[in-house]
């Protein structure tokens, strides 16, 4: 699952757009569940910073990218 965000790794774009395609799967199917739940429609997303015992400290979310 950490595989997207190494950039020295030959597939981190294979496995950045199958973590697109599957967040879009789930925003697509549930898309209206969250819209009921939270009473407006998902406007923004967030992604989680790497720790600082992680190489990718300091280093931008390829998912921001998204």
């Amino acid at each position: 699952m950490q595989g997207y965000k190494n950039s020295d790794d030959a597939s981190a774009t294979e496995y950045l757009n199958d973590i697109k395609y599957i967040a879009f799967d789930a925003l697509r199917i549930h898309y209206d569940c969250i819209a009921s739940c939270t009473g407006a429609p998902p406007t923004a997303w967030a992604t989680i910073p790497s720790t600082k015992s992680s190489p990718n400290y300091g280093k931008p979310n390829p998912l921001n990218a998204v």
